[in-house]
């Protein structure tokens, strides 16, 4: 893909050094997509121009994309809701990642309560200041 084609599908969003490219239309076998020469030369053209590039994947339980994306990914996370999905899930989640080749860098819980966070932190505070 030229810088020319590149661009022309990259939109700003307003925010500093934030682009952002939608999914596009809606494809009858998207993994497909992702495996073609076209999305190879694609993410080596945005890794030119970016320092970061972040893919938002679907559910990796419910479709393979996640696992071909994160072969392009210097880091990936999975993002669950905090007391929502099963622990045994989640294990064969990273076993079938680790399985396509991919490191699981992190765990993201969403959907956290400050509630249920204060039952199990330290509740350290930290001020900067002078005292009086």
């Amino acid at each position: 893909i030229s810088k020319l084609n590149l661009e022309s599908f990259i939109q700003p969003t307003g925010m500093k050094h934030i682009d952002f490219i939608s999914r596009g239309r809606q494809s009858h076998n998207p993994t497909s997509l992702l495996t073609g020469e076209s999305f190879n030369h694609l993410m080596a053209g945005l890794k030119k121009q970016y320092d970061y590039i972040v893919i938002d994947a679907p559910p990796i339980l419910a479709a393979s994309d996640a696992m071909v994306l994160g072969q392009y990914a210097d880091k990936v996370l999975l993002v669950t809701k905090f007391n929502h999905s099963v622990e045994g899930q989640l294990i064969y989640a990273i076993k079938q990642m680790s399985r396509a080749n991919v490191q699981v860098d992190g765990i993201v819980l969403n959907d956290v309560r400050q509630s249920i966070i204060n039952k199990y932190s330290y509740n350290y505070h930290y001020a900067y200041g002078h005292t009086q």
